[in-house]
């Protein structure tokens, strides 16, 4: 009786240690072996970026001098990677772009205006939305951050916005009042028929991590021939700094 109650007490006690035991193979490990294909150094990356950049003085034409470091623009993007390889990789870019061009006033000035004089301030403000398609190559080692990079792009725009803005103050005052009845004229010309809408031409940027430098240069023309006044190209080539929020 005493042998068998111990036999008895032997198989309840190994069949309890089994029991208790984990069973590796019955354990769902897909979880630590999928890895996420959305992420800065991964098969798809998405950002938003604000950019600061400044018109720069390249083959200005005379008549059309603007007030650089004045004439200046924001933008607010969305960009999207496809990564393709440790090194090369594919995106699209799209943005809402505001840009003020700050004219020079000189006695050289031919830029077309109502009262055609010198003002005291006279600018040509845009507001577009961009589209770019770039090819980017990725420079030295990165871990799970963007790293360095070059970014080569062809970008359109649909200028849905162009305003011709000045200021006027007069100076000339007769029997204690201006000569016009008035002190200081403000006036915004809109939809000229001189502005082209469509807009195109290349980028290129610089990537440090989240700081980039950025530089546009416009292949078309902003005017076209619909008017009588010679109108001449304001400069092509923009500099600035971009921003990506990640």
């Amino acid at each position: 009786m005493k042998k068998n109650f111990l036999i008895i007490l032997s198989l309840f006690l190994i069949n309890l240690d089994l029991s208790a035991q984990d069973i590796i193979l019955e354990e769902d490990v897909k979880s630590d072996t999928i890895i996420d294909k959305w992420g800065k150094n991964r098969s798809n990356f998405q950002h938003f970026y604000l950019d600061l950049n400044f018109s720069v003085p390249v083959e200005e034409e005379k008549g059309a001098e603007l007030r650089y470091g004045f004439s200046h623009g924001v933008a607010i993007g969305y960009r999207y990677k496809k990564r393709l390889s440790n090194t090369f990789a594919l995106g699209l870019d799209g943005s809402y772009r505001f840009f003020k061009y700050d004219i020079k006033q000189n006695d050289k000035k031919t830029i077309p205006n109502i009262f055609n004089k010198e003002y005291d301030k006279e600018k040509y403000k845009t507001h577009s939305l961009s589209a770019e398609g770039f090819f980017r190559i990725n420079i030295g080692r990165r871990g799970d951050f963007v790293g360095n990079f070059l970014d080569v792009g062809y970008y359109g725009s649909w200028i849905f916005g162009f305003n011709h803005w000045y200021k006027y103050e007069y100076k000339k005052i007769i029997n204690g009042k201006s000569e016009n009845n008035c002190e200081t004229i403000i006036s915004k010309e809109r939809n000229l028929n001189y502005v082209e809408n469509l807009e195109y031409g290349l980028r290129v940027r610089i990537g440090l991590n989240r700081y980039i430098l950025s530089a546009s240069y416009r292949m078309s023309d902003l005017f076209n021939s619909q008017t009588d006044f010679e109108i001449p190209e304001l400069p092509v080539l923009k500099i600035g700094l971009q921003i990506g929020f990640y």
